[in-house]
C-alpha cells in the first residue's frame, strides 16, 4: 500500500499506456515544436493547459521556457487532485476502504474460475505471492501492477509534470486548485462492476510484458504535442477491447465535462490559471480544449515551444 498517493492520478495514464503502439524515434529536433500545450484567452482572463504525463525521470526536465514562464507568470496553479493537501491517514482509509474487501471476503469470491487461474500465473511469473493481493479488490490490483512495471523501469510518480509544478507551486507560495477530490475519483473507479474490474484487471496481467515500449511510445507522443496520434491509439484499443469503452467513459469523457465548466469559471476570473490534467483530458472532439472550442466564445491557440537540451 505504500504506493497509494501514486494510484488516483494514473489513471487516465495508464489507460492510455496499454493501448499504446510503439513509437519511432524523433528524429532532429526543429527550432520550434508543439507539444501537448494550450492558451485559452476570453476578455476577462487566461488560462493556459498542459497534458500531464504522471511519471517522468530526471531527463525530462528542463521543460520548454515557454511553459515554465507561463506557469510563473500565473495566479494559481489547477490540478485533477493534489495528494499532498489531505491527511495521508485519511487518504490510505479512503483506499482501503474502497479498494480492499472485508474480512471474510477475497478477491477470488469475485472473479470467475478462470480469471483467477490467470491471475496466480501471472502472479507467479512476476514472483509475487498471491496471499499479498487476496483482500485488494481488481482496479486497484490492476493499479498496483501497473505501477510496479512502470517503477521497475526506472519512472518515478515523484517526477511526473504535475507533481514537477505543484513542488514549484508550493516553493513560490503560488495558489494551488483542485478540480476534483481523491475521494471522487476514488468512489469512480470503485463504482464499476466487477465483471469489468475482472477484464481490466486480466488485460493488465496480459500486458505486463508491453510496458516498456508502451510507456516509451508515450513520451515520444507527447514530446511531439501528438494529439491525433494519442486519439487514433485510444479508438485502436477501444476497437480491440469494446469492454474498456466505459472505463474510458467515466474515467476521461465524463471528467471531462465537469472539468470543463470549472476550468471556464477560471476563464471569467483576472490573472492567469495554469491547469495541469493528464493528456488524455485535452485530446479529442470530447476533450476539454474541443468542448472549451464548441461556443467559439474564446481564442485558443496550441502554443509553439523552444525544444530545450536534456541532461
Amino acid at each position: 500500500m505504500r504506493h497509494f498517493r501514486t494510484f488516483v492520478p494514473l489513471v487516465a495514464f495508464l489507460g492510455f499506456v496499454s493501448g499504446t503502439a510503439r513509437a519511432q524515434g524523433t528524429g532532429e529536433r526543429s527550432a520550434s515544436e508543439k507539444r501537448l500545450f494550450w492558451k485559452v484567452a476570453s476578455e476577462k482572463g487566461e488560462v493556459y493547459l498542459l497534458g500531464s504525463i504522471h511519471v517522468g525521470k530526471a531527463d525530462l526536465y528542463p521543460l520548454p521556457a515557454e511553459i515554465e514562464d507561463a506557469f510563473a507568470k500565473s495566479a494559481a496553479l489547477v490540478v485533477e487532485a493534489d495528494m499532498e493537501k489531505g491527511d495521508p491517514a485519511e487518504i490510505q482509509r479512503l483506499v482501503v476502504t474502497k479498494g480492499m474487501y472485508g474480512e471474510g471476503d477475497s478477491i477470488e469470491k469475485h472473479l470467475s474460475k478462470e480469471a483467477f487461474e490467470k491471475l496466480k500465473e501471472g502472479l507467479k511469473k512476476l514472483g509475487a505471492p498471491l496471499e499479498g493481493v487476496l483482500q485488494v479488490k481488481p482496479w486497484l490490483l490492476s493499479l498496483q501492477l501497473q505501477m510496479s512495471a512502470i517503477q521497475k523501469l526506472g519512472y518515478d510518480a515523484s517526477l511526473g509534470i504535475d507533481q514537477h509544478f505543484l513542488t514549484a507551486a508550493r516553493k513560490n507560495k503560488k495558489s494551488i486548485i483542485e478540480l476534483e477530490s481523491v475521494e471522487q475519483q476514488l468512489d469512480i473507479l470503485a463504482g464499476f462492476p466487477d465483471d469489468l474490474q475482472e477484464k481490466s484487471l486480466l488485460l493488465t496481467i496480459a500486458e505486463q510484458d508491453q510496458v516498456k515500449e508502451q510507456v516509451e511510445a508515450l513520451f515520444v507522443a507527447w514530446s511531439k504535442g501528438d494529439s491525433a496520434g494519442m486519439i487514433e491509439r485510444t479508438e485502436k484499443r477501444i476497437k480491440e477491447h469494446p469492454e474498456s469503452k466505459p472505463v474510458m467513459e467515466k474515467m476521461i469523457d465524463d471528467r471531462n465535462v465537469a472539468m470543463t465548466k470549472r476550468i471556464e469559471g477560471y476563464l471569467a476570473e483576472k490573472g492567469p490559471h495554469f491547469v495541469v490534467v493528464g493528456s488524455l483530458h485535452l485530446v479529442g472532439d470530447k476533450g476539454i480544449v474541443a468542448l472549451l472550442a464548441q461556443g467559439k466564445k474564446y481564442k485558443i491557440d496550441q502554443v509553439a515551444v523552444t525544444p530545450t537540451p536534456k541532461k
